[in-house]
């Protein structure tokens, strides 16, 4: 199933952008119960205004992620007397925000972004609440300024969610802002080297024009995700992503953005949206019935969406542990009665364990040359400098490092550890799809297939020290071995 993404995710931050409904105040449907307070009242006496709601006016949100005790928190505080520091602030630490409001503020307002370590700090001003309603809950041990919240309503002064065709137009007068924009496609941009763009349109012609990601300041959980996933061609639905980040400065004409992170689209954004809704809904019913009456509907169409939503999340799993059957079937078929590809790979294994390499070498790693002797490959230079410092793989002092160029396309180069020189290999490009190699550290040689899973080549290439050299070549005809031997089909096990 397909989610509308597009539309969900906007409706999700416009939500926080504005008060819903036009006389409703945020906050539950308690809210005309409610009381207004500054934190200072609060504070003074916690006990008076335990378990009651109240208003506050005038926070800053943000998040905070301690990797020494795996844990985090959400909260919103005022300025301190100096506007700058947070030493003399009121904590309001958040518990279980709604779904849309977390993820708000774990994009736009993690504290990391900007230092906030119990000193002075830069504001973000989009993390700035219009208004906040929550219950309070308690104080926290050993902690005079901070207390728990729960059922916290926070409306954020936000621009909506820009469209990615109206950021190309507009982006010059968005620079220094935190934007979202919605409608990208990621891929590695061919006419920008290594950098990660943001391809913009639709369809066959949908790259009009590209949105520069700046790749040391890219959220890193968001890029681990697009390394994995897109493939570095951003044709695969789960490539089409909301971002959000600022512009700051161009390329080629091209707008650059930094602090960026990746909204991927989930179905979890549906339920979201049909929470927001559904608040809508009762604030509508205690002052606007006629609105609210015509709300029912839309609640009756997520309500089902929902449910159709877990129906789909059933039918995936049978359709994995349908397919993990098959896999393991097919895994079993293949120990009692070895195939075609099965012979051919335990030829590979004899053809490595007989062009042993020199010996391994253990002295410091050298890196290439890129301004000199090795500037053919600098274009490169980022990936085949990581590829060399995992260590050698091939040889006995080669690091063999495949680049992807496209859908079943990669490129290869051997970057030899002791002398820092890199070697084209003649293998990789249009000219081999779908290109699998076989290759071990303790060997000289490589067993290259390339084809499609109807047919494919075997090639046996053995290293003379500054070059492969082909020793054998053969056609493979049978469909069932090429998809085995290319990973269309499930893995052989090793011979």
């Amino acid at each position: 199933m397909r989610w509308d993404f597009f539309a969900s995710t906007a409706s999700v931050l416009a939500a926080l952008a504005m008060p819903m409904g036009a006389n409703a105040q945020p906050g539950p449907s308690t809210q005309s119960q409610s009381s207004r307070a500054t934190p200072q009242q609060i504070f003074a006496e916690p006990v008076k205004w335990l378990d009651k709601t109240v208003s506050v006016d005038d926070l800053y949100c943000f998040s905070l992620r301690f990797e020494q005790k795996d844990r985090s928190k959400r909260s919103c505080m005022t300025l301190g007397s100096d506007k700058k520091n947070i030493s003399d602030a009121y904590e309001f630490e958040l518990t279980d925000p709604p779904a849309a409001t977390a993820a708000f503020i774990d994009y736009v307002c993690y504290a990391a972004r900007f230092g906030m370590q119990g000193g002075p700090f830069t504001l973000i001003p989009e993390c700035r609440t219009k208004s906040a309603t929550f219950q309070v809950m308690h104080l926290k041990a050993n902690r005079s300024r901070s207390i728990n919240v729960k059922n916290a309503q926070l409306v954020f002064d936000l621009p909506r969610p820009m469209d990615a065709v109206d950021f190309l137009v507009d982006w010059r007068d968005l620079q220094g802002k935190t934007v979202t924009v919605h409608g990208c496609h990621l891929s590695v941009g061919r006419s920008t080297g290594t950098h990660i763009s943001c391809a913009v349109g639709t369809g066959s012609g949908r790259i009009t024009n590209h949105i520069i990601i700046e790749e040391k300041t890219f959220a890193r959980e968001s890029y681990r995700r697009f390394l994995k996933e897109c493939n570095g061609n951003g044709q695969e639905d789960s490539c089409t992503v909301d971002l959000i980040g600022t512009p700051s400065g161009e390329f080629l004409q091209m707008p650059v953005m930094h602090n960026v992170h990746a909204i991927w689209p989930e179905a979890g954004r549906e339920a979201a949206e049909a929470d927001r809704i559904k608040v809508e809904a009762e604030q509508l019913a205690a002052t606007r019935p006629a609105e609210a009456n015509r709300t029912a509907e839309e609640q009756i169409r997520l309500e089902a969406g929902r449910l159709a939503a877990a129906r789909a999340a059933e039918y995936t799993k049978a359709e994995a542990d349908r397919v993990a059957t098959e896999k393991a079937e097919h895994a079993v078929a293949q120990r009692a009665q070895p195939s075609e590809a099965a012979t051919i790979r335990r030829r590979d294994a004899r053809v490595l364990q007989s062009n042993p390499a020199d010996r391994v070498y253990t002295g410091p790693l050298r890196l290439p040359d890129f301004s000199g002797r090795d500037r053919t490959f600098s274009s490169y230079r980022t990936r085949i400098r990581d590829g060399m410092r995992d260590g050698p793989n091939f040889a006995g002092k080669l690091a063999l490092i495949e680049i992807g160029c496209g859908t079943s396309c990669r490129i290869v180069y051997a970057g030899d550890l002791s002398t820092g020189r890199v070697y084209d290999i003649p293998l990789g490009g249009e000219d081999n799809p779908s290109l699998t190699l076989h290759h071990n550290l303790g060997s000289r040689a490589i067993v290259a297939y390339w084809g499609n899973a109807d047919s494919c080549t075997r090639e046996v290439f053995v290293w003379q020290g500054s070059q492969l050299e082909r020793k054998e070549r053969s056609e493979i005809s049978s469909a069932e071995s090429c998809s085995a031997l290319l990973g269309y089909a499930p893995p052989l096990a090793d011979p």
